[in-house]
Protein backbone atom coordinates (compact mmCIF):
# COMPACT_ATOMS: atom_id res chain seq x y z
CA UNK A 1 0.00 0.00 0.00
CA UNK A 2 2.99 2.08 -0.74
CA UNK A 3 2.51 3.42 -4.06
CA UNK A 4 1.63 6.82 -4.67
CA UNK A 5 -0.16 5.93 -8.08
CA UNK A 6 -1.61 2.70 -8.96
CA UNK A 7 -2.11 1.34 -12.56
CA UNK A 8 -5.32 -0.65 -12.62
CA UNK A 9 -4.44 -4.37 -12.94
CA UNK A 10 -7.82 -5.45 -12.94
CA UNK A 11 -11.78 -3.68 -13.30
CA UNK A 12 -11.06 -0.17 -11.45
CA UNK A 13 -14.45 1.81 -11.36
CA UNK A 14 -16.49 3.85 -9.64
CA UNK A 15 -20.47 4.06 -9.67
CA UNK A 16 -23.19 6.82 -8.97
CA UNK A 17 -25.76 7.10 -8.71
CA UNK A 18 -27.87 9.89 -10.84
CA UNK A 19 -29.65 12.83 -9.06
CA UNK A 20 -32.91 13.21 -10.98
CA UNK A 21 -33.96 16.93 -10.61
CA UNK A 22 -29.97 18.06 -11.50
CA UNK A 23 -28.93 15.27 -13.86
CA UNK A 24 -29.54 17.71 -16.50
CA UNK A 25 -26.47 19.56 -15.56
CA UNK A 26 -24.36 16.66 -16.17
CA UNK A 27 -24.48 17.35 -19.96
CA UNK A 28 -23.13 20.54 -20.00
CA UNK A 29 -20.16 18.90 -19.61
CA UNK A 30 -17.67 18.53 -22.56
CA UNK A 31 -17.29 15.39 -21.82
CA UNK A 32 -20.20 14.15 -23.11
CA UNK A 33 -19.90 16.04 -26.17
CA UNK A 34 -17.48 12.70 -26.87
CA UNK A 35 -18.90 9.86 -30.02
CA UNK A 36 -20.58 7.61 -27.94
CA UNK A 37 -21.33 3.67 -28.33
CA UNK A 38 -24.79 2.52 -27.52
CA UNK A 39 -25.37 -1.46 -26.27
CA UNK A 40 -28.23 -3.68 -25.06
CA UNK A 41 -26.46 -5.84 -22.33
CA UNK A 42 -29.22 -8.13 -20.19
CA UNK A 43 -27.83 -10.03 -17.65
CA UNK A 44 -28.68 -12.88 -15.03
CA UNK A 45 -26.96 -13.35 -12.14
CA UNK A 46 -26.59 -17.04 -10.70
CA UNK A 47 -25.75 -18.23 -6.90
CA UNK A 48 -27.03 -21.04 -4.64
CA UNK A 49 -29.90 -21.23 -2.85
CA UNK A 50 -28.09 -20.57 0.06
CA UNK A 51 -26.92 -17.76 -1.35
CA UNK A 52 -23.12 -18.87 -0.72
CA UNK A 53 -22.00 -16.83 -3.18
CA UNK A 54 -22.99 -13.46 -2.05
CA UNK A 55 -21.85 -14.22 1.46
CA UNK A 56 -18.46 -14.82 -0.23
CA UNK A 57 -18.82 -11.44 -2.12
CA UNK A 58 -18.50 -13.25 -5.18
CA UNK A 59 -20.95 -12.02 -8.36
CA UNK A 60 -21.99 -14.63 -11.35
CA UNK A 61 -23.39 -13.47 -14.34
CA UNK A 62 -24.18 -14.57 -17.86
CA UNK A 63 -24.45 -10.96 -20.06
CA UNK A 64 -25.79 -11.25 -23.70
CA UNK A 65 -23.82 -8.34 -25.81
CA UNK A 66 -25.11 -8.20 -29.15
CA UNK A 67 -25.04 -11.74 -30.77
CA UNK A 68 -22.56 -12.92 -28.04
CA UNK A 69 -22.95 -13.84 -24.41
CA UNK A 70 -19.58 -13.34 -21.89
CA UNK A 71 -19.55 -15.33 -18.88
CA UNK A 72 -18.36 -12.76 -15.76
CA UNK A 73 -16.99 -13.81 -12.12
CA UNK A 74 -15.89 -10.83 -9.86
CA UNK A 75 -14.68 -10.85 -6.21
CA UNK A 76 -11.79 -10.60 -4.32
CA UNK A 77 -9.79 -6.90 -5.25
CA UNK A 78 -8.94 -4.26 -2.96
CA UNK A 79 -11.39 -1.81 -1.40
CA UNK A 80 -14.42 -0.53 -3.25
CA UNK A 81 -12.83 0.14 -6.77
CA UNK A 82 -11.27 -3.13 -7.59
CA UNK A 83 -12.29 -6.35 -8.00
CA UNK A 84 -10.64 -9.24 -9.70
CA UNK A 85 -12.49 -10.49 -12.80
CA UNK A 86 -12.65 -13.60 -14.98
CA UNK A 87 -14.80 -13.17 -17.61
CA UNK A 88 -14.67 -15.71 -20.84
CA UNK A 89 -16.62 -15.61 -24.04
CA UNK A 90 -19.43 -18.51 -23.69
CA UNK A 91 -21.96 -20.41 -25.85
CA UNK A 92 -24.82 -19.61 -25.11
CA UNK A 93 -26.89 -18.03 -21.66
CA UNK A 94 -26.32 -21.33 -19.80
CA UNK A 95 -23.47 -21.32 -17.36
CA UNK A 96 -20.46 -23.21 -18.96
CA UNK A 97 -18.78 -24.96 -15.88
CA UNK A 98 -15.54 -25.45 -17.95
CA UNK A 99 -14.96 -21.46 -17.78
CA UNK A 100 -15.22 -21.86 -13.63
CA UNK A 101 -12.74 -24.07 -12.67
CA UNK A 102 -9.68 -21.31 -12.12
CA UNK A 103 -12.41 -18.96 -10.08
CA UNK A 104 -13.47 -18.97 -6.47
CA UNK A 105 -16.67 -19.89 -7.85
CA UNK A 106 -15.76 -23.32 -8.17
CA UNK A 107 -14.41 -23.84 -4.98
CA UNK A 108 -17.25 -22.66 -2.91
CA UNK A 109 -19.92 -25.02 -4.44
CA UNK A 110 -17.21 -28.37 -4.66
CA UNK A 111 -17.20 -28.19 -8.17
CA UNK A 112 -21.01 -28.63 -8.36
CA UNK A 113 -21.81 -26.13 -10.59
CA UNK A 114 -26.03 -27.40 -10.88
CA UNK A 115 -26.26 -25.82 -7.39
CA UNK A 116 -26.07 -22.59 -9.30
CA UNK A 117 -28.99 -21.10 -9.94
CA UNK A 118 -30.80 -17.41 -11.64
CA UNK A 119 -31.48 -15.22 -8.82
CA UNK A 120 -32.22 -12.07 -10.76
CA UNK A 121 -32.03 -10.54 -14.20
CA UNK A 122 -30.88 -6.84 -15.01
CA UNK A 123 -31.50 -5.57 -18.61
CA UNK A 124 -30.30 -2.05 -19.24
CA UNK A 125 -29.70 0.19 -22.25
CA UNK A 126 -25.77 1.74 -21.90
CA UNK A 127 -24.16 4.74 -23.33
CA UNK A 128 -20.43 5.01 -23.21
CA UNK A 129 -17.67 7.43 -24.39
CA UNK A 130 -14.23 7.41 -23.72
CA UNK A 131 -12.34 10.46 -21.31
CA UNK A 132 -8.58 10.94 -21.69
CA UNK A 133 -6.65 13.49 -19.95
CA UNK A 134 -2.44 12.27 -20.54
CA UNK A 135 -1.82 9.06 -19.93
CA UNK A 136 -5.19 8.64 -18.14
CA UNK A 137 -8.34 6.76 -19.75
CA UNK A 138 -11.28 6.38 -18.80
CA UNK A 139 -14.97 5.29 -20.19
CA UNK A 140 -17.42 7.03 -18.84
CA UNK A 141 -21.10 4.49 -19.13
CA UNK A 142 -24.52 5.96 -18.93
CA UNK A 143 -26.78 2.91 -17.62
CA UNK A 144 -30.55 2.88 -17.80
CA UNK A 145 -32.79 0.22 -17.45
CA UNK A 146 -34.20 -2.00 -14.85
CA UNK A 147 -33.53 -5.01 -12.26
CA UNK A 148 -36.02 -8.25 -12.16
CA UNK A 149 -36.70 -10.74 -9.32
CA UNK A 150 -39.24 -12.85 -8.22
CA UNK A 151 -42.28 -10.69 -10.00
CA UNK A 152 -40.51 -7.32 -8.91
CA UNK A 153 -39.10 -4.29 -11.16
CA UNK A 154 -36.51 -1.44 -10.17
CA UNK A 155 -35.57 1.02 -12.30
CA UNK A 156 -31.13 1.42 -12.87
CA UNK A 157 -30.72 5.31 -13.31
CA UNK A 158 -26.26 5.01 -13.09
CA UNK A 159 -23.03 6.48 -14.18
CA UNK A 160 -20.27 4.08 -14.15
CA UNK A 161 -16.18 5.42 -14.51
CA UNK A 162 -14.26 2.64 -15.24
CA UNK A 163 -10.43 3.39 -15.45
CA UNK A 164 -8.80 1.68 -18.64
CA UNK A 165 -5.08 3.27 -18.21
CA UNK A 166 -3.16 5.50 -15.87
CA UNK A 167 -3.49 6.55 -12.34
CA UNK A 168 -6.40 5.60 -9.65
CA UNK A 169 -6.27 9.31 -8.85
CA UNK A 170 -7.86 10.15 -11.88
CA UNK A 171 -10.72 8.09 -11.15
CA UNK A 172 -11.38 10.58 -8.11
CA UNK A 173 -10.13 13.99 -10.22
CA UNK A 174 -13.07 13.16 -12.45
CA UNK A 175 -15.38 12.14 -10.33
CA UNK A 176 -14.90 15.35 -8.04
CA UNK A 177 -15.38 17.44 -11.77
CA UNK A 178 -18.83 16.30 -12.53
CA UNK A 179 -20.27 15.94 -9.10
CA UNK A 180 -19.69 19.27 -8.64
CA UNK A 181 -23.41 20.19 -9.18
CA UNK A 182 -24.49 17.27 -7.54
CA UNK A 183 -26.04 15.33 -10.31
CA UNK A 184 -24.33 12.36 -9.13
CA UNK A 185 -23.86 10.67 -6.36
CA UNK A 186 -21.70 8.02 -5.04
CA UNK A 187 -23.35 4.15 -5.10
CA UNK A 188 -22.18 1.68 -2.63
CA UNK A 189 -24.35 -1.18 -3.83
CA UNK A 190 -23.81 -2.68 -7.34
CA UNK A 191 -26.43 -3.90 -9.63
CA UNK A 192 -26.23 -7.39 -7.74
CA UNK A 193 -26.60 -6.03 -4.55
CA UNK A 194 -29.65 -4.45 -5.24
CA UNK A 195 -30.82 -7.56 -7.46
CA UNK A 196 -30.11 -9.86 -4.35
CA UNK A 197 -32.35 -7.31 -2.22
CA UNK A 198 -35.05 -7.21 -4.55
CA UNK A 199 -35.06 -11.10 -5.21
CA UNK A 200 -34.83 -12.00 -1.27
CA UNK A 201 -37.61 -9.11 -0.68
CA UNK A 202 -35.51 -6.41 0.93
CA UNK A 203 -35.88 -4.04 -1.89
CA UNK A 204 -37.02 -1.69 0.54
CA UNK A 205 -35.51 -2.57 4.02
CA UNK A 206 -32.87 -0.24 5.90
CA UNK A 207 -30.05 -2.02 5.47
CA UNK A 208 -28.81 -3.49 8.80
CA UNK A 209 -24.96 -4.38 9.29
CA UNK A 210 -23.82 -7.78 8.43
CA UNK A 211 -20.13 -9.93 9.28
CA UNK A 212 -17.61 -8.27 6.92
CA UNK A 213 -15.48 -10.94 5.13
CA UNK A 214 -12.38 -10.23 6.98
CA UNK A 215 -10.09 -13.38 6.08
CA UNK A 216 -6.24 -14.14 7.47
CA UNK A 217 -4.52 -13.51 4.59
CA UNK A 218 -5.38 -9.88 4.24
CA UNK A 219 -3.39 -6.93 5.82
CA UNK A 220 -4.63 -5.05 8.02
CA UNK A 221 -4.82 -1.73 5.85
CA UNK A 222 -6.80 -3.84 3.25
CA UNK A 223 -9.03 -5.42 6.50
CA UNK A 224 -9.35 -1.28 7.07
CA UNK A 225 -10.83 -0.79 3.50
CA UNK A 226 -12.84 -3.17 3.56
CA UNK A 227 -14.69 -2.39 7.46
CA UNK A 228 -14.63 1.10 6.41
CA UNK A 229 -16.58 0.35 2.82
CA UNK A 230 -18.87 -1.43 4.97
CA UNK A 231 -19.56 1.06 7.10
CA UNK A 232 -20.40 3.91 4.22
CA UNK A 233 -22.66 1.40 2.51
CA UNK A 234 -25.11 1.31 5.47
CA UNK A 235 -24.70 5.38 5.81
CA UNK A 236 -25.36 5.71 2.20
CA UNK A 237 -28.15 2.96 1.52
CA UNK A 238 -29.80 4.25 4.53
CA UNK A 239 -29.32 7.81 3.15
CA UNK A 240 -31.34 6.58 0.24
CA UNK A 241 -34.21 5.16 2.01
CA UNK A 242 -34.79 7.92 3.68
CA UNK A 243 -34.35 11.16 1.26
CA UNK A 244 -37.50 9.01 0.26
CA UNK A 245 -40.03 8.33 3.35
CA UNK A 246 -39.34 9.43 6.90
CA UNK A 247 -38.29 5.97 8.03
CA UNK A 248 -37.48 5.65 11.82
CA UNK A 249 -35.32 2.27 10.99
CA UNK A 250 -33.59 4.19 8.03
CA UNK A 251 -32.45 7.16 10.32
CA UNK A 252 -31.13 4.27 12.90
CA UNK A 253 -29.12 2.07 11.08
CA UNK A 254 -27.93 5.00 9.33
CA UNK A 255 -26.59 6.59 12.64
CA UNK A 256 -25.47 2.75 13.45
CA UNK A 257 -23.47 2.98 10.18
CA UNK A 258 -21.71 5.98 11.57
CA UNK A 259 -20.77 4.87 14.74
CA UNK A 260 -19.50 1.52 12.98
CA UNK A 261 -17.29 3.33 10.71
CA UNK A 262 -16.41 5.47 14.02
CA UNK A 263 -15.42 2.85 15.67
CA UNK A 264 -13.26 1.21 13.06
CA UNK A 265 -11.70 4.44 13.33
CA UNK A 266 -10.47 4.22 16.79
CA UNK A 267 -10.01 0.44 16.04
CA UNK A 268 -7.16 1.33 13.48
CA UNK A 269 -6.20 4.34 14.98
CA UNK A 270 -2.33 3.38 14.95
CA UNK A 271 -2.37 2.85 11.14
CA UNK A 272 -4.70 5.98 10.18
CA UNK A 273 -2.27 8.62 10.51
CA UNK A 274 -2.52 11.78 8.99
CA UNK A 275 -4.91 14.72 8.05
CA UNK A 276 -7.97 12.91 6.20
CA UNK A 277 -8.82 11.11 9.70
CA UNK A 278 -8.83 13.84 11.32
CA UNK A 279 -11.23 15.00 8.55
CA UNK A 280 -12.56 11.93 8.23
CA UNK A 281 -13.97 11.97 12.05
CA UNK A 282 -15.03 15.98 11.06
CA UNK A 283 -17.84 14.87 8.21
CA UNK A 284 -19.22 11.93 10.11
CA UNK A 285 -19.76 14.42 13.48
CA UNK A 286 -21.48 16.61 11.72
CA UNK A 287 -23.72 13.94 9.93
CA UNK A 288 -24.54 11.87 13.10
CA UNK A 289 -25.34 15.58 14.70
CA UNK A 290 -27.55 16.24 11.56
CA UNK A 291 -29.39 12.73 12.40
CA UNK A 292 -29.33 13.16 16.27
CA UNK A 293 -32.73 15.19 16.51
CA UNK A 294 -34.75 12.68 14.45
CA UNK A 295 -33.54 9.57 16.39
CA UNK A 296 -33.83 11.51 19.38
CA UNK A 297 -37.46 12.67 19.40
CA UNK A 298 -38.18 9.13 17.93
CA UNK A 299 -37.23 7.22 20.59
CA UNK A 300 -38.44 9.81 22.92
CA UNK A 301 -42.39 9.18 21.51
CA UNK A 302 -42.06 5.93 21.33
CA UNK A 303 -40.67 4.93 24.07
CA UNK A 304 -41.64 7.49 26.83
CA UNK A 305 -44.77 9.37 25.59
CA UNK A 306 -46.33 6.18 24.07
CA UNK A 307 -45.43 4.03 27.21
CA UNK A 308 -46.35 7.15 29.71
CA UNK A 309 -49.05 9.33 27.93
CA UNK A 310 -51.94 7.75 30.23
CA UNK A 311 -50.50 9.51 33.07
CA UNK A 312 -51.25 12.91 31.70
CA UNK A 313 -54.27 14.27 33.52
CA UNK A 314 -56.77 14.68 30.75
CA UNK A 315 -56.82 13.58 27.16
CA UNK A 316 -56.71 16.99 25.76
CA UNK A 317 -53.56 18.19 27.12
CA UNK A 318 -51.83 14.88 26.28
CA UNK A 319 -53.06 15.25 22.66
CA UNK A 320 -51.41 18.74 22.59
CA UNK A 321 -48.15 17.48 23.69
CA UNK A 322 -48.37 14.85 21.18
CA UNK A 323 -49.25 17.28 18.40
CA UNK A 324 -45.88 19.48 19.35
CA UNK A 325 -43.84 16.24 19.48
CA UNK A 326 -45.09 15.47 15.99
CA UNK A 327 -44.35 19.32 14.88
CA UNK A 328 -40.65 18.78 16.28
CA UNK A 329 -40.21 15.23 14.93
CA UNK A 330 -41.24 16.74 11.30
CA UNK A 331 -38.62 19.28 11.71
CA UNK A 332 -35.84 17.18 12.44
CA UNK A 333 -36.42 14.75 9.31
CA UNK A 334 -36.52 17.78 7.32
CA UNK A 335 -33.21 18.91 8.95
CA UNK A 336 -32.16 15.06 7.85
CA UNK A 337 -33.23 15.12 4.97
CA UNK A 338 -31.29 18.30 3.50
CA UNK A 339 -27.96 17.30 5.06
CA UNK A 340 -28.54 13.80 2.92
CA UNK A 341 -29.68 16.13 -0.03
CA UNK A 342 -26.53 18.57 0.43
CA UNK A 343 -23.33 18.91 -1.26
CA UNK A 344 -21.39 18.14 1.82
CA UNK A 345 -22.90 15.03 2.02
CA UNK A 346 -21.97 14.65 -1.41
CA UNK A 347 -18.41 15.16 -0.96
CA UNK A 348 -17.99 13.46 2.62
CA UNK A 349 -19.13 10.04 0.53
CA UNK A 350 -16.87 10.76 -2.20
CA UNK A 351 -13.74 12.04 0.01
CA UNK A 352 -13.57 9.13 2.26
CA UNK A 353 -13.56 6.59 -0.09
CA UNK A 354 -11.30 8.56 -2.10
CA UNK A 355 -8.96 8.49 1.51
CA UNK A 356 -10.03 4.73 2.27
CA UNK A 357 -8.56 4.13 -1.01
CA UNK A 358 -5.44 6.18 -1.79
CA UNK A 359 -5.46 8.60 1.19
CA UNK A 360 -2.00 10.04 3.07
CA UNK A 361 -2.42 6.52 5.61
CA UNK A 362 -1.97 4.16 2.59
CA UNK A 363 1.63 5.62 1.60
CA UNK A 364 2.75 6.73 5.03
CA UNK A 365 6.25 6.23 5.80
CA UNK A 366 6.10 6.36 9.41
CA UNK A 367 8.04 2.77 10.28
CA UNK A 368 5.82 1.91 12.90
CA UNK A 369 1.99 2.45 10.99
CA UNK A 370 3.48 0.72 8.14
CA UNK A 371 4.26 -2.39 9.68
CA UNK A 372 1.24 -2.59 11.26
CA UNK A 373 -0.10 -1.35 7.71
CA UNK A 374 0.91 -4.16 5.54
CA UNK A 375 1.01 -7.02 8.48
CA UNK A 376 -1.16 -9.40 8.81
CA UNK A 377 -4.70 -8.15 10.11
CA UNK A 378 -4.94 -11.43 12.12
CA UNK A 379 -1.71 -10.03 14.22
CA UNK A 380 -3.54 -6.51 14.41
CA UNK A 381 -7.01 -7.71 15.84
CA UNK A 382 -6.18 -8.92 19.01
CA UNK A 383 -4.03 -6.05 20.17
CA UNK A 384 -6.82 -3.32 18.64
CA UNK A 385 -9.61 -5.62 21.07
CA UNK A 386 -7.34 -5.94 24.02
CA UNK A 387 -6.54 -2.44 23.79
CA UNK A 388 -10.28 -1.20 23.35
CA UNK A 389 -11.18 -3.51 26.04
CA UNK A 390 -9.01 -1.97 28.48
CA UNK A 391 -10.68 1.30 28.23
CA UNK A 392 -14.11 -0.11 28.68
CA UNK A 393 -12.90 -1.55 32.23
CA UNK A 394 -10.90 0.90 33.17
CA UNK A 395 -13.99 3.71 32.98
CA UNK A 396 -16.92 0.83 34.10
CA UNK A 397 -14.85 0.64 37.19
CA UNK A 398 -16.69 4.15 38.54
CA UNK A 399 -19.55 3.79 36.82
CA UNK A 400 -21.48 3.99 40.42
CA UNK A 401 -19.46 7.66 40.30
CA UNK A 402 -20.23 8.75 36.73
CA UNK A 403 -22.84 10.87 35.83
CA UNK A 404 -24.92 11.10 32.65
CA UNK A 405 -22.52 12.36 30.34
CA UNK A 406 -19.80 10.30 31.53
CA UNK A 407 -22.28 6.73 31.59
CA UNK A 408 -22.71 8.16 27.67
CA UNK A 409 -19.15 8.63 27.15
CA UNK A 410 -18.76 4.72 28.62
CA UNK A 411 -21.23 3.62 26.15
CA UNK A 412 -19.30 5.06 23.32
CA UNK A 413 -16.43 2.99 24.41
CA UNK A 414 -18.79 -0.33 24.87
CA UNK A 415 -19.87 0.42 21.14
CA UNK A 416 -16.41 0.82 19.82
CA UNK A 417 -15.58 -2.66 21.60
CA UNK A 418 -18.53 -4.33 20.66
CA UNK A 419 -18.40 -3.13 16.63
CA UNK A 420 -14.79 -4.29 16.62
CA UNK A 421 -15.20 -7.59 18.39
CA UNK A 422 -18.00 -8.01 15.42
CA UNK A 423 -15.33 -6.90 12.82
CA UNK A 424 -13.05 -8.96 13.79
CA UNK A 425 -14.80 -11.95 14.68
CA UNK A 426 -13.58 -14.29 11.44
CA UNK A 427 -9.99 -13.63 12.52
CA UNK A 428 -10.59 -14.26 16.33
CA UNK A 429 -13.08 -17.63 16.09
CA UNK A 430 -11.06 -20.15 17.51
CA UNK A 431 -13.36 -19.71 20.92
CA UNK A 432 -16.89 -19.11 19.21
CA UNK A 433 -18.97 -20.14 22.63
CA UNK A 434 -16.11 -17.28 24.88
CA UNK A 435 -17.21 -14.92 21.76
CA UNK A 436 -20.97 -15.18 22.28
CA UNK A 437 -20.63 -15.04 25.69
CA UNK A 438 -18.22 -11.77 25.41
CA UNK A 439 -20.74 -10.09 22.79
CA UNK A 440 -23.91 -10.94 25.06
CA UNK A 441 -22.61 -9.48 27.86
CA UNK A 442 -20.86 -6.49 26.03
CA UNK A 443 -24.24 -5.73 24.35
CA UNK A 444 -26.05 -6.17 28.09
CA UNK A 445 -23.88 -3.22 29.25
CA UNK A 446 -24.78 -0.95 26.28
CA UNK A 447 -28.64 -1.51 26.30
CA UNK A 448 -28.55 -0.83 30.26
CA UNK A 449 -25.95 2.32 29.66
CA UNK A 450 -28.89 3.45 26.86
CA UNK A 451 -31.73 3.09 28.86
CA UNK A 452 -30.00 5.58 31.25
CA UNK A 453 -29.22 7.72 28.29
CA UNK A 454 -32.39 7.39 26.92
CA UNK A 455 -33.97 8.98 30.13
CA UNK A 456 -31.32 11.74 29.75
CA UNK A 457 -32.24 12.44 26.82
CA UNK A 458 -36.05 12.88 27.58
CA UNK A 459 -35.14 15.18 30.27
CA UNK A 460 -33.54 17.39 27.88
CA UNK A 461 -36.08 17.20 25.54
CA UNK A 462 -38.69 17.73 27.17
CA UNK A 463 -37.23 20.84 28.49
CA UNK A 464 -36.53 22.29 25.20
CA UNK A 465 -39.64 21.34 23.69
CA UNK A 466 -42.06 23.23 26.20
CA UNK A 467 -40.01 26.40 26.48
CA UNK A 468 -42.83 28.13 24.51
CA UNK A 469 -45.47 26.00 24.86
CA UNK A 470 -48.35 26.38 27.41
CA UNK A 471 -48.29 25.38 31.13
CA UNK A 472 -50.58 22.59 30.53
CA UNK A 473 -48.28 20.84 28.46
CA UNK A 474 -45.14 21.72 30.10
CA UNK A 475 -46.94 20.05 33.06
CA UNK A 476 -47.80 17.36 31.30
CA UNK A 477 -44.31 16.73 30.28
CA UNK A 478 -43.05 17.14 33.58
CA UNK A 479 -45.54 14.38 34.65
CA UNK A 480 -44.19 11.87 31.88
CA UNK A 481 -40.34 12.84 32.67
CA UNK A 482 -41.19 12.35 36.21
CA UNK A 483 -42.56 8.77 35.66
CA UNK A 484 -39.56 8.06 33.90
CA UNK A 485 -37.42 9.26 36.51
CA UNK A 486 -38.47 6.96 38.95
CA UNK A 487 -36.47 4.21 37.01
CA UNK A 488 -33.37 5.88 37.54
CA UNK A 489 -32.31 3.98 40.39
CA UNK A 490 -33.32 0.68 39.54
CA UNK A 491 -31.71 1.55 35.92
CA UNK A 492 -28.43 2.38 37.63
CA UNK A 493 -28.25 -0.78 39.60
CA UNK A 494 -29.20 -3.36 37.00
CA UNK A 495 -26.04 -1.22 34.43
CA UNK A 496 -24.00 -1.80 37.42
CA UNK A 497 -24.51 -5.78 37.40
CA UNK A 498 -24.22 -5.86 33.75
CA UNK A 499 -20.72 -4.20 33.60
CA UNK A 500 -19.81 -6.95 36.43
CA UNK A 501 -20.81 -9.74 34.30
CA UNK A 502 -19.29 -8.04 31.42
CA UNK A 503 -15.99 -7.19 33.47
CA UNK A 504 -16.17 -11.52 34.16
CA UNK A 505 -16.18 -12.02 30.74
CA UNK A 506 -13.03 -14.03 29.39
CA UNK A 507 -11.38 -12.18 26.18
CA UNK A 508 -12.29 -14.67 23.18
CA UNK A 509 -8.95 -13.93 21.30
CA UNK A 510 -5.40 -14.96 21.65
CA UNK A 511 -2.56 -12.62 22.86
Amino acid sequence: MTEAKRVAPVETELKFDLVPDRVDRLWSYALFSNPSTTTQLTSTYFDTEDRKLQRNTIGLRVRRQGEGFVQTVKGGGGGMIRRDEWEAAIAGEALDPAQLRDTPVWKLVDGDTSALQPVFTTSVERISRLWTRGADTIEVSLDRGEITASGERVEIHELELELKAGAVEALFDLARELSADGAIRLAFESKAHRGYRLADGRGQEPMRAGRVAISPDLTAGHAFQRIGLDCLAQVAENARLLSTAHNPEAVHQLRIGIRRFRAALSAFEPIVLGEGAARARIETKWLATEMDEARDLDVFIHDTFHALASVVETPETAAGFERQLLEAQSRAYARAVAALNSDRYAALLLETVAWLEIGDWTRSEDQVAAALRDGPASVFAPEALRHLRKAVRKKGRRLAHLDAHQRHKLRIKGKKLRYAAEFFSGLCDARPARRRKFLTRLKRLQERLGELNDLAVAREKAAQLVQHGSADIAFAAGQIVGARQAEEKALARKAADAYADFAAARRFWAG
